[in-house]
């Protein structure tokens, strides 16, 4: 089974926005807090890898780091900085990597995500602590040692925060174009999300067409070891030009759903029909050119 000139044009395509991707992760990995601006958010659709790449860039640097969840409860990721920043070496950078940003920059959160990034660089908590919260003797401590009157206070000048994110943040024009066209909460919302771009070194990563989206899939499950070991290269070709042929009606766009895909080639005799079923949106129609 071969690709078409315009499949190889498209993982050719594919391969340059993804290598803009890991140069950006690498960059931002190696941020230092010397820098006047020493965090970064990556923009881009989502499933494609972006905090794989970016942990695998903070990895190879044998620097401390975590992964943590954007899309948690306000407490859930107050404490978790806190017992992060707690345990911690002082004095010592701690990249922070957050995957999904949703909850952290939801109206309630805005101010303090800002507030985390530059000012006084600090997470103030300001809700009454309840103790069973506190379900383990390190969280009693982390939030005893940072306690304030009500809440508690995370000191935040010595994290550098990597976001990976499916949310474009508005950019300095469309800033100026709400603060011009006057008070609303739609452009009060996109001045605060302009906040915490310019407090950032951005990338957005994004695709001029169908077809560069596919051929990032396409580069990633040929080249990066982001598919399923569990199929050849003549069966993930097989598989590429299916999603080719069907992209117009497919539920998922994302490596997660290839992998899912290639496993289920790899244990049933009749993975068409179950890619048919399981994958296939079919209030769409087919597109027999393809994408």
């Amino acid at each position: 089974m071969k690709f078409s000139t315009k499949q190889l044009q498209a993982i050719e395509s594919g391969k340059i926005r993804r290598n803009q991707l890991i140069k950006a992760a690498v960059k931002f990995a190696q941020a230092d807090l010397s820098m006047d601006y020493p965090h970064s958010y990556i923009y881009s659709l989502g499933g494609l890898g972006k905090t794989y790449n970016v942990t695998k860039s903070v990895k190879g640097m044998d620097v401390p780091f975590r992964v943590v969840s954007g899309k948690q409860s306000d407490w859930g990721f107050a404490l978790e900085l806190a017992m992060i920043y707690h345990f911690k070496p002082k004095g010592l950078a701690f990249r922070i990597i957050i995957d999904d940003c949703d909850s952290i920059l939801k109206p309630s959160m805005i101010n303090t995500t800002k507030n985390m990034l530059e000012g006084e660089k600090k997470l103030v908590y300001t809700q009454h602590v309840q103790k069973h919260l506190l379900d383990t003797p390190q969280k009693e401590e982390a939030i005893k040692a940072l306690s304030k009157s009500v809440g508690f206070e995370v000191p935040c000048d010595e994290f550098i925060f990597i976001f990976t994110s499916n949310y474009k943040l508005p950019t300095s024009n469309e800033a100026l174009k709400a603060e011009e066209a006057g008070p609303s909460n739609k452009n009060q919302r996109i001045i605060d999300l302009n906040a915490i771009r310019t407090r950032c070194k951005t990338k957005d990563i994004i695709f001029s067409d169908n077809t560069e989206h596919w051929g990032w899939l396409a580069d990633a499950m040929l080249n990066d070891n982001s598919v399923s070991h569990l199929i050849s290269k003549e069966e993930t070709k097989e598989l590429l030009i299916w999603i080719w042929n069907n992209w117009s009606r497919l539920s998922g766009r994302c490596l997660r759903t290839m992998n899912q895909m290639a496993e289920i080639m790899a244990t049933e005799e009749d993975y068409l029909d179950t890619w048919e079923s399981d994958y296939i949106d079919h209030t769409k129609s087919i597109s027999y050119a393809g994408l």
